[in-house]
């Protein structure tokens, strides 16, 4: 008998995941533009659960297209930085738990970089159109 494999930790559903992952909360236009990027970040971070794919799948995708919006170059050693994370735009309406997990989900992305960044963007906030992308929206 072959020993019980959770899907969280089954290499395949990750690749599986990183692969076929379409935000909602980003622009489709501008996930066409960020997509090989935040894929081959999250590649590079060796996700070990699916969700810890997942996660960084989501806040890489919405910080990359922030990134873009704010002039920065898609270079991972120049932009996943806690200098850079700091100046992110939060999530008002999620509250400030939700602020650190996006903020820690960036560190994660890039290998735990980034820890003094969770609690240092207070002042700003994130908005959401009902069809689309996150829009940063300072205080």
């Amino acid at each position: 008998m072959t020993p019980y494999k959770r899907r969280t930790d089954d290499a395949d559903a990750i690749a599986a995941r990183i692969r076929c992952f379409e935000p909602r909360s980003v622009d489709p236009a501008a996930w066409s533009v960020v997509a090989p990027w935040v894929r081959e970040t999250v590649e590079l971070s060796e996700p070990a659960l699916h969700s810890q794919a997942a996660n960084a799948l989501k806040a890489l995708s919405r910080f990359a297209v922030w990134a873009i919006d704010v002039g920065y170059d898609l270079d991972r050693e120049a932009i996943l930085v806690p200098e850079v994370a700091r100046t992110v735009p939060g999530d008002r309406d999620a509250g400030a738990g939700a602020d650190l997990a996006v903020r820690g989900d960036l560190a994660a992305a890039h290998g735990g970089a980034g820890g003094d960044a969770a609690g240092a963007m207070a002042g700003t906030r994130r908005t959401r159109s009902p069809a689309g992308p996150v829009r940063a929206v300072h205080a």
